[in-house]
């Protein structure tokens, strides 16, 4: 009896274990079909330029995609989210089920990330002799890297890579999975059935920034009558990551929401191999290289220019020719649009428009002509001398309808342009 229940045992385990587990199957959202970005700016940067290589800021990013979801577990493949995403953010929304478990992938595609990929495992090389255009392939094993060199191993011993002096480069049976040429958020989810699911995938993301930017044309005015000015500001929206926005729908927010401090963003790693090593032939049997020579430097800007790092226009004690000023006069065809928000500002861009990666975008936020000021003239007994000098002034304006109202969007972090017309 007891042999019979063994003999039972040993067949119903048999049979469990010829059952196949159903494999997770894989779904790959390659780009969104709508985005909307809410750029908020840097806390604490005051009246400075936005950081052209990382911006300090953060932005809102919603974005709608439509997947096929296959009966069983599923991993989806948000591919192309922003490289600066926090995915402790992340919400997916529109799955039948929901979410049993989120990543992010920050490996990136890219010779680094491939040489990462590979360590501990084989490859091969194929080099050629210059003076015999001889090819060779050989199947080597990579033990180290891909910071600061890559060695492998062959038949013929250890060797680091491009060290030899002859044209070499290496060969991958396949790209890892694991390895995605943007940066992507992957989810695990399950579905009862096959189904095509419309999802909205948001989330908060550094790497981005924003600033108005103000220009104030002072008009002519006649004698006795109150003096006025044409307001205009420029919208500027910077992103710094190396992915683009198409036909996306923009929105800033004037104002410093209360939002909790957090560590420095991890980016996604990726990026080309740096090797430094000195090929193993005699010195003289190594061709001099010049090596990348610069193009010279671009001609200096003028003092106008040049005032403040460049960075701002200053008109001093400078009357410009009517005809002038209206060439240099903006003209706005799309003006950002105030929403009040809570204690906040929010300006939305009324067309949907092109966020480029590395790039910055303007856009018109204010027009408001005939605002009525004062000139108001600064002096100071500390700097009196004999030497005759021009005295400062400030332009006042009150910020009401009668002396022609505008929107403000943070003039205390913002810098204004003036322009004189005679």
């Amino acid at each position: 009896m007891t042999f019979f229940r063994l003999l039972v045992f040993l067949t119903v385990l048999l049979n469990l274990q010829a059952v196949p587990i159903a494999a997770q199957q894989l779904v790959v959202s390659d780009k969104p079909e709508d985005v909307s970005i809410t750029i908020y700016r840097a806390p604490g940067r005051g009246d400075g330029a936005i950081n052209a290589n990382w911006p300090q800021g953060y932005a809102l990013i919603t974005e709608t995609r439509t997947v096929q979801l296959p009966t069983g577990d599923a991993m989806v493949r948000f591919e192309g989210v922003s490289e600066g995403m926090f995915p402790e953010s992340a919400i997916v929304t529109g799955l039948p089920i929901g979410v049993r478990e989120k990543n992010r992938d920050a490996r990136l595609l890219s010779p680094q990330g491939l040489v990462d990929a590979y360590l501990k495992r084989a490859v091969s090389i194929v080099r050629t002799n210059k003076a015999t255009g001889t090819v060779r392939k050989q199947d080597v094993f990579i033990t180290s890297g891909p910071g600061g060199g890559v060695i492998f191993e062959s038949d013929e011993g250890f060797e680091a890579l491009r060290c030899t002096g002859l044209p070499e480069r290496m060969i991958f049976s396949k790209v890892p999975e694991n390895l995605s040429a943007k940066p992507t958020l992957s989810i695990l989810t399950t579905s009862k059935r096959t189904v095509s699911a419309k999802l909205t995938l948001t989330y908060l993301a550094s790497g981005f920034d924003w600033q108005a930017n103000y220009v104030a044309t002072v008009k002519e005015g006649k004698s006795g009558a109150k003096t006025k000015l044409d307001m205009f500001a420029w919208l500027t929206v910077a992103n710094g990551g190396n992915q683009s926005f198409e036909n996306a729908n923009l929105m800033v927010i004037a104002g410093e929401p209360n939002r909790e401090r957090r560590g420095n963003q991890v980016r996604p790693k990726g990026g080309g191999l740096t090797i430094r090593c000195w090929p193993m032939q005699r010195t003289h049997e190594v061709p001099y290289n010049m090596g990348y020579m610069p193009p010279p430097p671009p001609p200096s800007a003028s003092m106008d220019l040049m005032e403040d790092g460049g960075e701002v226009i200053i008109v001093t004690a400078t009357r410009r020719q009517s005809s002038v000023m209206e060439m240099a006069s903006p003209v706005a065809v799309v003006v950002a649009e105030q929403e009040d928000l809570g204690d906040l500002k929010l300006y939305r861009v009324p067309e949907r428009v092109m966020v480029n990666a590395k790039g910055q975008k303007q856009v018109a936020m204010i027009v408001q002509p005939d605002v009525s000021y004062e000139r108001i003239y600064v002096a100071s007994t500390a700097d009196f001398n004999e030497a005759s000098q021009a005295v400062p002034y400030i332009l006042r304006t009150i910020n009401d309808e009668k002396n022609g109202r505008y929107p403000r969007a943070g003039w205390r972090c913002s810098r204004i342009v003036l322009l004189v017309r005679c």
